[in-house]
């Protein structure tokens, strides 16, 4: 494992060192934003979506294990955070089409 400057805020942040995770949020936090406000399209809904991405970066912290870069690493846990409230959606019931259409007589 390659010890990056990513990799050693993380690991001081997973043992409660505060500096460090004011340091990854606000190296974070544009990123994450950004990408919220394209899932949601809406500045409210991309602000609640950031939040809970970033609950759940400082919940896996110690997760993270320095093996890819942390940008990659937190872009893979904002979309499984964004995926995960998605509305599942049943795929629609649309009566199936005959398979020859026929022409009216003319």
């Amino acid at each position: 494992m390659l010890m990056t400057t990513d990799t050693v805020l993380v690991q001081r942040a997973a043992l409660g060192d505060r500096d460090a995770f004011a340091s990854i949020y606000e190296e974070s936090f544009r990123c994450v934003y950004a990408f919220a406000a394209r899932e949601t399209g809406d500045r409210v809904a991309a602000e609640a979506l950031t939040e809970r991405i970033l609950v759940r970066v400082v919940e896996a912290l110690d997760h993270y294990a320095g093996d890819v870069p942390f940008a990659a690493w937190l872009q893979a846990v904002a979309k499984t955070v964004a995926a995960s409230e998605r509305p599942h959606r049943r795929p629609s019931r649309v009566a199936p089409k005959p398979p020859f259409a026929r022409s009216s007589p003319r």
